[in-house]
């Protein structure tokens, strides 16, 4: 088994390389408000984040064997039940949690992904995590291959 030891944040890590390991796609969606950042005529407050993130996970869901968890943000949680479900009948696990005091909630989203690790009733301290913006859509199952094609 090949394996790593890092300190992270105050929290030793230990990154196991083995073929046993559970591997976990992180995504995270502040559902109340997006970042509001302008890229030329369109503005990340326009983006359909919710709905990226559904897309994300079935097209994880089809290319792997990935388990996915997907972080919503909101200070508002009994709101959004459709949008939970039909990420669980997209194949994620879902956690929901409230923003972080002193941050927005575009940056407590970042910092839920990050550290998905401390979702201890899923994740596994020898998982291998991979942290994805919702609309980062993997294409094909070659983005895979260098987790599955090791010799350790």
């Amino acid at each position: 088994m090949l394996g790593l030891r890092l300190l992270f944040l105050g929290c030793v890590l230990t990154i196991c390389f083995c073929k046993t390991a559970d591997v976990w796609v992180t995504l995270s969606v502040c559902v109340d408000a997006n970042a509001n950042f302008g890229y030329g005529n369109t503005t990340k407050s326009q983006f359909p984040y919710r709905l990226a993130a559904i897309y994300t996970t079935l097209l994880w869901k089809k290319v792997s064997d990935y388990n996915v968890l997907v972080f919503l943000i909101t200070d508002r949680p009994d709101s959004y039940g459709p949008l939970v479900q039909a990420l669980v009948e997209a194949g994620a696990k879902v956690v929901i949690h409230s923003t972080v005091k002193h941050f927005s909630c575009p940056t407590t989203a970042q910092l839920m992904r990050v550290m998905a690790f401390q979702q201890t009733h899923l994740i596994k301290p020898t998982d291998i995590i991979i942290t994805a913006d919702a609309d980062a859509f993997p294409k094909s199952a070659g983005i895979t291959a260098p987790l599955r094609n090791s010799d350790s």
